[in-house]
């Protein structure tokens, strides 16, 4: 089997990413329809980073579980690519796959993610949390035109809506006069408008 390149994998996790964030985004989105003052807009925040965190925390035991059930996650598999043991042929244990997807992933993260970018310089493709496990990314046997075209047209439409959500929630705090009103009153005239509606 063919090795994933560093775009294929780079985009699989852009995939994931952006399925985690559509609950963030969609949840700061309701969120901003109703508040009324810089409390307000903090509170949101601060529970915004915190469906955030949550979902980090419980992304691996969803990482692990679709990589040694399915090869990949849904970003993954939208591409045609999976991660394999090192016979190149069967998915990963649950545990291994748990154990690649946290300790795994924080050793990759360390050094300003260095062991991610490992994957460009390693002849095998081969991040710091595949070396741990012994794992390798590889392009899954051809699909049909038809499920590409599906997987590409979800993650568009994914991306349209949390551009969406954010478009909004800026639109949202420039439109809120209340909010605006609640700045000034606390921080003065002096300090610069947060933004000028137009």
């Amino acid at each position: 089997m063919k090795l994933a390149s560093a775009t294929q994998r780079f985009l699989a996790w852009a995939i994931d990413f952006q399925l985690n964030w559509l609950l963030v985004g969609g949840y700061l989105f309701l969120s901003s329809v109703n508040f009324v003052n810089v409390d307000d807009l903090v509170g949101m925040s601060v529970v915004g980073l915190t469906i955030f965190l949550w979902l980090a925390i419980i992304s691996s035991p969803y990482y692990a579980y679709f990589t040694s059930r399915f090869g990949g996650t849904i970003g993954k598999l939208v591409l045609g690519i999976q991660v394999v043991d090192e016979s190149r042929k069967n998915h990963l244990t649950f545990w291994m796959s748990y154990f690649r997807s946290t300790i795994g992933y924080m050793v990759s993260n360390m050094l300003f993610g260095l062991g991610f970018y490992w994957i460009i310089r390693d002849p095998n493709r081969q991040a710091w949390h595949d070396k741990l496990v012994g794992s390798f990314v590889v392009t899954k046997p051809a699909k049909s035109p038809a499920q590409t075209i599906v997987g590409l047209l979800l993650v568009l439409a994914v991306f349209i809506v949390n551009l969406f959500f954010f478009l909004a929630l800026i639109a949202n705090v420039v439109s809120n006069q209340s909010l605006q009103a609640d700045w000034n009153a606390r921080f003065g005239q002096s300090t610069a408008p947060m933004i000028k509606s137009p």
